[in-house]
């Protein structure tokens, strides 16, 4: 009985790469299989191996492709924060939620929010709000000049989910760019952005930005990893090296 119950555990973790090694570097499945399956998956195992290895050495690493080639921001100052995104997706919803609550609301400060098709939700909240405004469904145009002529983006997400294409986008037209660590982790970008911890430290971060001037000296810091790192043509200049 308990070798039928183990055979069952056995088939239903075969497909596990790591379970196989284990498997096979303790020999026991030749007791319980026989030859034939232990060769079978000693076989697949190494196959598995080598191609990845094969891969390894083909894989070519490229940063997102993305709207702007040139870093476009402007120095001086703004006078309102904004925050962008498609606000008919819950993360984005939920995060501006919670800004509104533990920071916008809180600050007198003018908050632009703008996206497209946002949460009734959503709507109904900022209309309690006489600081923050809402700009539905802008434009290409209209978006990039919200962003350009802004003191502050705000970057924020309740998850970690790899690039965001608007943060590359706020990075090469907007001057300040505050982020939580989630919307950062793992872009090569954290030194481009103010960074912030909780709600208290962002609200901080503000009040002590809205007077400040957006220097030059940043948009040269900017440059020199947007403009090579991440610079489309580099991209496209290493998939044509390929062809």
């Amino acid at each position: 009985e308990n070798k039928f119950y183990l055979k069952k555990v056995l088939k239903e973790k075969l497909s596990e790469e790591s379970f196989q090694k284990k498997l096979l570097e303790a020999n026991i499945t030749k007791e319980i299989f026989g030859e034939d399956l232990q060769e079978k998956i000693l076989e697949k195992y190494l196959q598995e191996t080598y191609l990845k290895k094969v891969l390894e050495n083909k894989i070519i690493y490229l940063r997102a492709f993305h709207a702007e080639e040139k870093v476009i921001s402007k120095t001086d100052r703004g006078y309102y924060i904004l925050y962008h995104g498609d606000l008919s997706v819950n993360d984005n919803v939920e995060s501006v939620l919670e800004l509104i609550e533990n920071v916008f609301s809180k600050i007198g400060v003018p908050i632009i929010i703008a996206g497209k098709n946002p949460d009734i939700k959503l709507i109904n909240t900022i209309k309690k709000h006489k600081n923050i405004k809402l700009i539905q469904n802008p434009n290409d145009e209209e978006l990039q000049t919200l962003i350009q002529d802004a003191q502050i983006n705000i970057l924020h997400t309740r998850h970690t989910s790899g690039m965001k294409l608007k943060l590359l986008h706020a990075l090469s037209v907007g001057r300040f760019c505050f982020a939580n660590k989630e919307m950062v982790e793992g872009t090569g970008l954290e030194n481009l952005c103010r960074i912030y911890n909780s709600f208290d430290e962002l609200t901080e971060m503000i009040l002590g930005t809205m007077n400040k001037d957006f220097q030059g000296k940043e948009i040269l810091k900017r440059k020199n990893i947007l403009e090579t790192k991440f610079s489309n043509k580099n991209n496209a200049a290493i998939i044509l090296k390929q062809l």
